[in-house]
Formats: C-alpha cells, structure tokens, sequence
C-alpha cells in the first residue's frame, strides 16, 4: 500500500531527535484506541519551523491510521458492507454526541467550540460519503498536536483500500463554521491522490 502525504506537505521522521518523540506518543495514545499509526506528516514548511524550534506546535498535520483488530485478517464482509455499517455506526454515534443539534457539521462545529474544553473532543458526525469512503469529524483541545487553548478539526476518512481498513486524518485549526468545509473539500482530494496512488 502506497502512503504518500498530502500535497505540501512532508512525512515525519523517527530517527530525527525532533520527530521522535512526538511520534513515539502517538503510537501510545493511538495503540490505547485499538489503531495503530501508519504515517503522519505536516505542512512543510510548519515542520521545517517546528523543527528548528521557531514553532511550538504543528497546526495542520495528516496521519495514517489502520485498525489493529483487522490488520492482519481479512474484512468481515464485501468492502461495501463493512463501510456502510461503519457509517451508520458513526452517525448513531453523531447524534448522541449532539443530541438536538441539527446535524450540519457546520452548525455543530460552532455549538462545539462554545463548549469545547481543554484537553476535550467532540465527534461532530459524519459529514460526507462516497464509495468506500465515510467522512467524519471531530472538534478537539488536545496538547499533543496543538495548543490546549484553540480548537482544532479532525477530519477522518475511513475507507476500503485494497481490501484493508485506512483512518486517513487531516488536522486544522479551527477559524470559522466554514472551516469544516474546506478541510473536508482539502480531504475529498486527498483521498482522491491516495486512491489514485494505489491503482496499480
């Protein structure tokens, strides 16, 4: 499976002293969930920033993730199945994340960040689905990408890619209601770019 970073953006590494530790907590935290981590990378020019020192957190970040349970076995059902059932399983979990809240990912995003904590998420639903891919997103506070104090988006694609599971993230800061549309609009194209690459 070929795994390639967004455009603009640059893979981290495990052996640079900068990369490493942020990465090894990662895998913790990832492991703790039942995924594990494929590959994550930054925008470029954040990293390089980071790297030196200049910038204290990576604001617009990406990973790959796979669900350890069906890593190394074969899908519970055809592909299509698997991403309808997760789907619908996603959307239950939308709306009892935000009971009575309508279920535009934008509005919700907006009553989220009112309430949103430190070192707090929240699933804001399913926002898109295509073929084999289910898009959702999450608000979060989290200190281990970015600050604590803004809300950043955490727009995931789960999707079938030669008959495996892949979590593909793609993380932002959030500004505005609109902010969730054009990450997922940045998202849509890089599934399209990794769907592509793994063709042959």
């Amino acid at each position: 499976m070929h795994l390639p970073p967004p455009p603009g953006y640059c893979e981290l590494d495990a052996v640079l002293a900068s990369d490493a530790p942020l990465i090894a907590r990662m895998h913790t935290t990832l492991t703790k969930t039942g995924n594990r981590l494929l590959a994550m990378s930054a925008d470029c020019a954040e990293l390089k920033e980071w790297r030196d020192g200049r910038k204290q957190a990576l604001d617009h970040a990406a990973e790959y993730q796979t669900v350890l349970r069906f890593e190394n076995q074969p899908l519970p059902d055809t592909p299509e199945n698997v991403l309808k059932s997760y789907c619908s399983g996603m959307r239950i979990l939308g709306e009892r994340s935000m009971p009575g809240v309508p279920a535009d990912a934008q509005e919700r995003a907006e009553q989220a960040a009112k309430i949103l904590k430190p070192n707090e998420m929240i699933f804001l639903g399913v926002v898109a689905e295509e073929p084999l891919v289910c898009y959702g997103v999450i608000l979060q506070k989290l200190k281990l990408l970015s600050d604590e104090e803004n809300p950043q988006v955490a727009m995931f694609a789960a999707m079938i890619l030669k008959e495996k599971i892949l979590l593909s993230y793609l993380f932002a800061p959030y500004a505005e209601r609109e902010t969730v549309t054009q990450v997922l609009a940045k998202q849509r194209t890089n599934v399209s770019h990794l769907q592509r690459a793994n063709q042959k």
